[in-house]
């Protein structure tokens, strides 16, 4: 899936997400910025496929909780 692809997938998840209770996307994004702005990357190529990784886990978690 490409990126586009899963930003848009993000949007409409973040839109339709019940209250913080029911869901809690917002806090698993944060824990996300919290590690790439802590952790040290060899290179931007790691750090690019790193960041896709991390999206694209938190997609696939969100997803696998919905009906």
């Amino acid at each position: 899936m490409e990126l586009q692809e899963q930003i848009k997938q993000i949007k409409r998840l973040l839109v339709e997400q019940g209250t913080p209770a029911e869901n809690n996307i917002i806090d698993e994004l944060s824990d996300i910025l919290k590690t790439w702005e802590t952790k040290d990357y060899p290179s931007a190529e790691v750090r690019y496929e790193a960041y896709y990784r991390d999206i694209q886990n938190l997609v696939n978690r969100t997803l696998k909780k919905q009906p």
